[in-house]
């Protein structure tokens, strides 16, 4: 779910499985993913929903000015670096699928990249006569010669996995291969790889995923795969990281009996699984040198660690017997901050570190049993990222952006120096617009940050938009607006992001206190933003605009249905909205640990109060509303969508 928010530009066209007779809910028959009477009817809606669009006067600039923003030859090309190569994954008007290709780290560097295809995925697509879409692919370190190729049908979850030889520019022949599934592979060495994946009916958990994990040896069938362990079928799933090191990779096995929480486990030096001794919420980041680096999503008292802090806990004393007698706090941050990304190498961990809502990188190393810092020289006032980091080499690529600023890529050496190389041009007119950081009052009393972008010169309340997620631990922050800011805010209109309670802006806390009974907050924060907007005069309530894809579909679905008086309109994409039998759809259930259990009547109470889905009223005057999901999402349910589509249709709401 983490990963879905962006990109989603299909109409109303879906549909799923999990069927359950429910004589109160007249319209549960459009769960159906791919039922003949359930497409007719999504076909309809599209009709209408298309004709209404695409004869208005700006449709063709709109289309023109998007297509040509994100097919652009002059895109910002970010890399994967690997020794004396980089690689890249393009998508072009002509290669709508993309092609996978590699350049010399010199040529990259020297902003003049030679580009060498590698693979092509529409030409692959068209000779096997698949609608294959690139999902990634896992290379083997250091070497990156040998990849597990991931492709979907139609952008699905479930990926069929595939050895491929990137010298050779093939798959390989009587390679590892496993057929269409969630699944979850992962080199240990050029013969053996752990998988997770279906081997089965029974090797599902209820959320979907897999429950066990195997190591398979090349040669070996996949479901003849050793097993190592298997995780409870309720349990969210079973899955692994392994980290690479010059001596000897680490693997580490992971059980989650919820989305927040895991058991860790690795082979100790009897080759036996033991689990670690660390709090089932603590979050694994990788390894350096021989230190375990973890961040603690709550206060570890035993050995006086405050959430949200990274620490880091010898190798060694882990693989003996899985107990913790000792570690180093490489980093505590104070109540502005939060950790927004880490990467590894086996000398250095690179931190995106988010302070007030804006982003800086900081350099650790670990030597003589000491760890040192070191900040990356980059403006503060923005958001920065961690493209790539290279095992090899001691070098990094990092990115700085901002609402108005295009984004730009910075290579930074051992030495220090840092070198500008990509910079994507700019899309839209800046001229007159500014941005300002506001807060909002929540209903609790709590201080809601949101950032307003906008066009001075603009007098009076003007149309604006909303933007807002609120859950998972997933922070909101400063991003150049190519494709909103030429076609919104170049044209009059305000944007807006609001920082609501239930992402990661300001540590753990900012998250965990809005989960389950307290998942009301989150609305009242964005509740807060948006009467805030207008009491300033920046916008009205006919003005204004908000919208939200998966949880933040919830979101905007949610406050629609609490406060229709307050929006003009509502786009609300891949949504979750039948919040009672979310927990029985796809991967619903694994995301009980945030919203509860609609099955326990303790959880039901405060779920059915704002279930946007539960909560559509006859005699009620709804903001417009457009709702985006797909037939091939097999994470969010697209029965959501069609149901609340047709109940809002049943009490005449302009849908």
């Amino acid at each position: 779910m983490k990963f879905f928010i962006s990109s989603i530009v299909c109409f109303i066209i879906v549909g799923c499985s999990s069927l359950s007779k429910s004589p109160k809910d007249s319209f549960l028959w459009l769960e159906n993913i791919e039922g003949d009477i359930a497409l007719k009817w999504v076909k309809e809606q599209n009709e209408i929903t298309k004709k209404k669009y695409e004869t208005k006067s700006q449709f063709s600039k709109v289309k023109a000015d998007v297509s040509y923003i994100l097919g652009a030859d002059d895109r910002i090309f970010y890399v994967s670096m690997s020794g004396d190569y980089v690689y890249h994954y393009l998508q072009t008007p002509k290669n709508p699928k993309g092609i996978f290709r590699k350049a010399t780290f010199s040529s990259y560097a020297a902003k003049k990249p030679k580009w060498e295809e590698i693979i092509n995925i529409d030409d692959l697509a068209k000779n096997e006569n698949e609608n294959w879409v690139w999902k990634g692919l896992s290379c083997f370190e250091p070497e990156y010669k040998r990849c597990l190729l991931k492709l979907s049908r139609g952008g699905k979850d479930a990926v069929v996995v595939r050895e491929f030889d990137l010298t050779e520019k093939t798959f390989v022949q009587d390679g590892f291969v496993v057929p269409e599934a969630k699944t979850d592979v992962s080199w240990i060495d050029m013969d053996h790889v752990l998988l997770a994946t279906s081997f089965g009916s029974d090797t599902l958990t209820l959320s979907g995923y897999p429950r066990q994990v195997r190591m398979w040896t090349r040669g070996q069938k996949y479901k003849d795969a050793k097993l190592i362990t298997e995780a409870n079928v309720d349990y969210v799933s079973a899955s692994f990281q392994v980290f690479y090191h010059p001596k000897k990779p680490l693997s580490v096995i992971q059980k989650s009996p919820s989305f927040y929480e895991t058991e860790y486990f690795i082979n100790n030096n009897d080759n036996q699984l033991v689990r670690l001794d660390v709090p089932n919420d603590i979050f694994l980041w990788g390894l350096v040198e021989d230190q375990i680096i973890f961040e603690t999503k709550s206060n570890w008292d035993r050995f006086n660690v405050k959430a949200g802090s990274l620490i880091a806990i010898p190798r060694s004393d882990l693989e003996k017997s899985g107990a913790v007698t000792d570690l180093n706090i490489i980093f505590t941050p104070n109540d502005k901050q939060s950790i927004t990304d880490l990467k590894t190498t086996s000398k250095a961990l690179y931190i995106s570190l988010l302070t007030s809502v804006r982003g800086e990188i900081v350099k650790w190393t670990y030597k003589n049993k000491k760890w040192k810092s070191s900040v990356f020289a980059l403006p503060k006032t923005g958001m920065t990222r961690i493209v790539s980091v290279d095992e090899k080499e001691d070098k990094s690529l990092v990115e700085y952006t901002d609402f108005l600023t295009p984004p730009q890529i910075w290579l930074f050496r051992k030495s220090g120096v840092k070198t500008k190389v990509a910079e994507l041009p700019s899309r839209f007119q800046t001229k007159g617009l500014v941005v300002e950081q506001k807060f909002a009052i929540s209903r609790d009393g709590t201080r809601i940050p949101y950032s307003v972008v906008r066009n001075t010169a603009k007098k009076g309340p003007r149309p604006t938009l909303l933007y807002g997620y609120g859950g998972f631990e997933i922070s909101l922050t400063p991003s150049y607006l190519a494709v909103k800011g030429k076609t919104w805010v170049e044209n009059g209109g305000t944007y807006v992001v609001a920082n609501l309670r239930g992402g990661g802006e300001f540590g753990p806390n900012w998250h965990t206190s809005v989960l389950k009974h307290n998942r009301q907050k989150v609305f009242d924060d964005f509740i807060a933003v948006a009467e805030a907007l207008i009491k300033e005069g920046i916008t009205t309530s006919k003005q204004l605009g908000i919208e939200g894809y998966s949880n933040g579909g919830l979101l905007v679905g949610a406050v629609a249905m609490q406060r229709p008086d307050l929006f003009g309109a509502v786009i609300c994409g891949a949504p979750l909205l039948d919040m009672m039998r979310f927990h029985k759809l796809l991967a619903g259930a694994s995301w009980i640990g945030e919203y509860g259990d609609p099955d326990s009547p303790e959880d039901a109470s405060y779920i059915k109060k704002y279930s946007p889905y539960q909560n559509i009223r006859e005699k009620t005057k709804y903001p417009s509303i457009f709702i985006i999901t797909s037939t091939k999402d097999d994470r969010v349910h697209p029965g959501h969508a069609r149901k609340m589509a047709a109940k809002l249709l049943e009490v005449g709401a302009p849908l």
